[in-house]
């Protein structure tokens, strides 16, 4: 990760629910999602999928045309292909020219 790297802490009535580390790199035109990491007792119930929405708002927001990620499951209780199938879900497709990211055009 870069050093401009953002990280986020998302809450749940004070309590902890996910990590999010992005990058909205001044003078380009894409935010890099690096990671969200929803906390076990939290998954399933529509968190991610929120914190999904607030960083495509996010991304309109700072004017950026794209967003790129690549799908990594840092659990061992959730594989990878589940988490591309999730992202593919908000409109995310495999980049041509990378064999690991995926893009997001907004």
């Amino acid at each position: 990760m870069r050093s401009d790297t953002i990280h986020y802490i998302a809450k749940l009535n004070l309590e902890e629910l996910a990590f999010i580390s992005l990058e909205i790199p001044e003078n380009k035109t894409y935010l890099h999602l690096y990671e969200i990491i929803v906390e076990e007792k939290h998954r399933n119930k529509g968190h991610g999928t929120q914190i999904v929405k607030e960083i495509l708002r996010l991304a309109k927001d700072h004017n950026r045309k794209e967003i790129y990620l690549t799908p990594r499951s840092l659990d061992p209780t959730v594989s990878t292909k589940i988490l591309i199938y999730w992202y593919e879900s908000f409109g995310f497709k495999k980049m041509t020219n990378s064999s690991e990211m995926f893009e997001l055009k907004l």
